[in-house]
């Protein structure tokens, strides 16, 4: 018996055992599954944007932020992940980009699901990485991209969550919980303010 037949007869057996529309979506639902190739199936899977941070205290536990040009808001190091890089090799890449600094020891820390309802955005998931404490001669190497960095500075918790977006905010008060707990954490978001 091919492929055919055996879907055939396993959507005649949902349609009669079930007797509801409901039934015959399920099995027109488990054809249409069945059907695709391979390539295709994986083709129609939904793909989410992802984006990475990086919290790195100094040694009065003030938090590094940076200005980007290209933003209204303050941001802490990180950026979009790009195709087959991971998360933490994304937050690597992005912290040599815009501080000049080379970090192996990233900690994962916190993630946030944005659903961003109604704008191109679309969904996300934003990971945080904790970089840890730097100490005074490693802040003096930092070396910003004048065109992509308008200027870093480290400032107190407080300050921090008044320049950064409300949902970078929001997943740095969990970051700073998570060190503190040494527990990671997630968040969901309806939408995100950038």
């Amino acid at each position: 018996m091919n492929n055919g037949s055996n879907v055939l007869q396993l959507t005649e057996h949902l349609v009669k055992i079930s007797g509801r529309p409901r039934g015959l979506a399920l099995a027109i639902m488990s054809v249409s599954v069945m059907e695709q190739s391979p390539s295709n199936f994986w083709k129609n899977i939904p793909k989410k944007r992802m984006g990475t941070g990086a919290l790195i205290l100094n040694e009065k536990s003030e938090v590094l932020i940076v200005k980007p040009t290209y933003k209204d808001h303050w941001s802490v190091p990180g950026g979009v992940v790009d195709a087959n890089e991971s998360p933490r090799e994304a937050c690597m890449r992005e912290i040599k980009e815009e501080i000049g600094l080379t970090m192996p020891e990233l900690h994962f820390i916190c993630v946030a699901y944005q659903r961003n309802p109604g704008t191109k955005k679309g969904e996300s998931l934003q990971f945080m990485f904790y970089g840890g404490v730097l100490a005074k001669d490693t802040i003096a190497q930092i070396v910003i991209p004048k065109e992509e960095i308008a200027e870093f500075k480290f400032v107190d918790v407080k300050t921090a969550l008044s320049l950064l977006n409300s949902a970078l905010a929001n997943r740095l008060l969990l970051s700073m919980e998570a060190i503190k707990k040494s527990q990671p954490f997630y968040l969901e978001r309806e939408r995100a303010d950038s």
